[in-house]
């Protein structure tokens, strides 16, 4: 399934699909640069609504802030929604926050 398709998948198939396949869609779409990461946000949003993005979408949109403070918006979204942060999204935010120079907070 390519992720050219996601925003149109219908929410029951997207309830059936792995959480890899969901996965890897956002990376695919990610690397698309500014309208790729429109999409990823938008297939992001649709994933939320349906209480399927787990740990490893929002890890991977992670990538999609475009500051630390966005960063720590999703971290608070993942808490809200009882999404345990991994060992690697962790890493995630402490590079965005070295990018920003935010280390110290």
């Amino acid at each position: 399934l390519s992720h050219k398709g996601a925003l149109e998948m219908r929410s029951d198939d997207l309830m059936r699909a792995s959480s890899p396949m969901l996965t890897r869609m956002l990376v695919d779409m990610l690397r698309e640069g500014e309208a790729g990461k429109t999409r990823a946000w938008a297939f992001f949003e649709k994933l939320c609504s349906l209480s399927k993005a787990d740990v490893y979408q929002h890890s991977v949109m992670l990538n999609a802030c475009h500051d630390s403070f966005a960063a720590e918006k999703l971290m608070q979204r993942m808490e809200a929604a009882s999404i345990d942060p991994s060992e690697v999204t962790y890493q995630k935010l402490y590079k965005i926050y070295l990018r920003d120079a935010r280390v110290e907070e």
